[in-house]
């Protein structure tokens, strides 16, 4: 039996944009490094994320330090050499505000010449990417739809408002709820090529706390300097409100059958989401998310030499040769490369 027997994709359709950017790059590209020549294409497509800045937003960075322009190139190009492009998390609310600043512009230049994305949430800063540099990919964050849905869709229909948001952006981070069963995905469909969807999310449909996680996640990033790293990220606040989790509630988790029917109508745009985990969680998350009962291979005995030096025990090694000059995570991350 030959290892691609085993170790497949669960659709070679879909295209891969995960969480690891500035933050659990080492497990990612040892991921890559090991299973891609396996797959007989890259593991996944695009990493996400980005290091402290005033653009930055969504989860609170795990880099905080100031990185220069080299250490910053080795990432793009370390992802680079394993079939990789980056997207920034430039999602901060009002980012606009700071269009001025010389390390946000350096790290937008760069983006441009490895042909990577910029994520956005603020028109203003879209606006502004979009004159300076009108080639490279705008994506409408999840933050900013998340956002309006709470303001009623600025007096739109969900529908309708997805459809103005080409206007400004190449690609949009739709609600999940909006590709679910009772979503609105036939109405999509004719823009499916340009929606990206997050797969892994288990909180509550139409979360009512959503907007407040938002902002708690703002608070986060702002003081993240003076953040241990190791500390948590903002908690969920539906569970901590609710007598019952949100695993047991009706979440917007996708499932895979559901995933194969937006798969069929063109949706193949699929988005992990998970900034600031553990290395651990983060492995086994890629793992279960994108390869065919990734979940299982790792439990089953008759798989564990072929499966613990691919994916468990390379990761932590820090002598292993596939490190690829990136450091591990938390405080190691910090020191810069």
């Amino acid at each position: 039996m030959m290892l691609s027997d085993i170790i497949r994709l669960k659709d070679n359709r879909v295209s891969w944009k995960i969480p690891s950017l500035f933050d659990n790059d080492w497990v990612a590209l040892h991921l890559s490094h090991a299973l891609s020549p396996i797959l007989n294409k890259p593991l996944f497509d695009i990493a996400y994320g980005s290091p402290l800045c005033a653009w930055a937003g969504g989860r609170p960075p795990r880099v905080t330090t100031t990185l220069s322009e080299e250490e910053v190139r080795t990432r793009l190009e370390a992802y680079l050499a394993v079939g990789a492009r980056c997207a920034f998390t430039f999602s901060h609310i009002n980012a606009g505000a700071y269009t001025d600043d010389p390390y946000c512009n350096m790290l937008l230049s760069l983006i441009e010449e490895y042909q990577g994305q910029a994520i956005v949430a603020d028109d203003a800063l879209a606006r502004y990417i979009r004159r300076r540099h009108p080639a490279l990919k705008l994506v409408c964050s999840n933050v900013r739809v998340v956002l309006d849905h709470h303001n009623g869709f600025l007096g739109q229909d969900e529908n309708t408002y997805y459809h103005s948001l080409r206007g400004l952006y190449d690609e949009v981070v739709v609600r999940t709820e909006a590709l679910l069963e009772s979503g609105i995905s036939s109405e999509l469909q004719d823009m499916a090529d340009h929606i990206e969807l997050i797969v892994n999310e288990r909180c509550a449909r139409d979360c009512p706390y959503a907007a407040e996680h938002i902002a708690a996640m703002a608070q986060a990033t702002a003081s993240a300097r003076d953040r241990d790293p190791a500390e948590p990220q903002p908690g969920c606040i539906y569970d901590q409100r609710r007598s019952k989790p949100t695993e047991l509630v009706d979440n917007i988790y996708v499932p895979d059958e559901r995933r194969k029917y937006l798969a069929d109508k063109g949706f193949t745009k699929f988005k992990i989401q998970g900034r600031g985990a553990s290395p651990v969680w983060f492995a086994n998350t890629l793992l279960t998310e994108i390869l065919f009962d990734g979940d299982k291979l790792a439990g089953q005995e008759d798989m564990q030499d072929i499966i613990t030096p691919i994916a468990l025990l390379q990761l932590f090694n820090p002598d292993s040769e596939a490190r690829l000059a990136i450091p591990k995570s938390g405080r190691d991350i910090n020191r810069g490369l």
